[in-house]
């Protein structure tokens, strides 16, 4: 899972790179952390669930945490899909 993970973010590096687009990756990643609304409390969600599953009995209802997260996550900020769509630029 972690090697997927790795293997993933070193893609979106190389693109990156050879896109020469830091610059503009770096401002993206600052507004992400720094910005309103922040992405660190979706971090802390995640760490918090992560935290409840690590224990035994609570593993199926971390599970549903992990699926309610998912949809949250999709269903808020106007949206997954319409952001999504709105960046391959479909109107």
């Amino acid at each position: 899972m972690i090697a997927v993970l790795v293997l993933i973010i070193g893609i979106a590096f190389v693109v990156i790179g050879i896109r020469d687009k830091a610059t503009e990756a770096g401002e993206i990643l600052t507004d992400d952390f720094t910005g309103q609304p922040s992405f660190i409390a979706w971090i802390a969600a995640v760490v918090i669930i992560a935290v409840i599953t690590s224990y035994g009995p609570f593993k199926r209802v971390g599970a549903a945490f992990y699926g309610l997260l998912l949809i949250v996550l999709f269903l808020s900020n106007d949206g997954f899909f319409k952001k999504f769509s709105d960046q391959i630029g479909v109107k």
